[in-house]
């Protein structure tokens, strides 16, 4: 059988069973086209018309002449009685003919459809074939020894559209959208951790520290004597007293102080914050302050005074 490919004219030479009574949908190997091939077209059946259409009429029986003495009249059969002879051997004839065209033909067996090749098995042949049809060459390059792999072809696309109990791969796994987010919150958990050691070990950026208000040129002179108080109902209390020197020769603003009590291991236990008395000094001069401060645990055994900015 002879196809010709409608986009790009390509001839190929093709078995007649590769595409079967019904017709296929077969693709060109040259420019990928694909199209629905009708199938060969089969001769009419005569035998069995002509016999429907002629059946043969029975002979009119002979009638014996009987050896009475007396003459007798022979008895034949009347046109009628033939005509109806006739219609009921047609009918039978007709009976028959219609029995053996309404015979279904035989299931295919299971163990002709479990000897037929996989479907990946046929796959793998057909892109095989495909890649080796789908170099560049003319249209005489497709006869001869290509035309054998193009009725290849269309028999296993043949199997594989008829098979239905061949085995197949099993379908590709689903991605799982619980285990990529797990994976991306991993990775972000890395890139905060890194970045958190990078600022412990080599400090904050030079631009963060570039706005911020930068430390008064003040001193703190703090009392050498650490001691505890209690009212006279028995209330703890601790009083933070010292001394701000300005030592330049401009005022300087004083900012918010705040005041820490540690232990003897440095640990801290209390921390509170302490308005400065008046809010500039002037150059050379001092001011005292003083706060108290209740409920301080008796364990605290240091003091520091630090600024708070901002």
């Amino acid at each position: 059988m002879l196809l010709n490919c409608p986009s790009c004219a390509t001839k190929y030479v093709v078995p007649d069973n590769a595409i079967g009574v019904n017709g296929r949908q077969v693709r060109c190997a040259n420019c990928k086209h694909s199209w629905f091939q009708q199938g060969p077209e089969l001769a009419a059946r005569t035998d069995a018309p002509e016999m429907a259409q002629n059946p043969p009429i029975p002979p009119a029986p002979k009638v014996a002449a009987p050896k009475v003495a007396a003459p007798t009249i022979a008895t034949q059969e009347t046109p009628q009685q033939q005509a109806t002879q006739h219609d009921a051997a047609q009918q039978q004839t007709q009976q028959q003919l219609t029995q053996q065209h309404e015979t279904p033909p035989p299931a295919p067996s299971i163990q002709d459809e479990q000897n037929r090749p996989s479907q990946q098995a046929v796959f793998e042949e057909i892109t095989k074939i495909k890649e080796k049809l789908s170099r560049p060459k003319g249209e005489d390059n497709f006869q001869g020894e290509n035309d054998q792999d193009i009725g290849q072809v269309a028999q296993h696309m043949q199997d594989v559209s008829v098979s239905h109990f061949s085995h197949e791969p099993p379908f590709k796994p689903r991605r799982n959208p619980a285990k990529l987010w797990t994976i991306a919150a991993i990775i972000f958990a890395l890139i905060i951790a890194g970045a958190a050691g990078a600022l412990a070990y080599f400090g904050p950026p030079s631009f963060f520290t570039q706005y911020s208000q930068k430390e008064p040129d003040l001193k703190i002179v703090l009392p050498k004597n650490f001691k505890h108080g209690e009212t006279g109902d028995g209330t703890k209390y601790f009083i933070a007293s010292g001394t701000i020197v300005n030592p330049t020769s401009k005022k300087v603003d004083i900012p918010v102080m705040i005041v820490t009590l540690r232990d003897a291991k440095g640990i801290k236990v209390h921390q509170w914050e302490m308005n400065p008395p008046v809010a500039q000094l002037a150059p050379g001069a001092t001011v005292d302050f003083s706060e108290a401060q209740l409920d301080v645990p008796r364990r605290a055994t240091k003091l520091f005074i630090s600024w708070k900015l901002n």
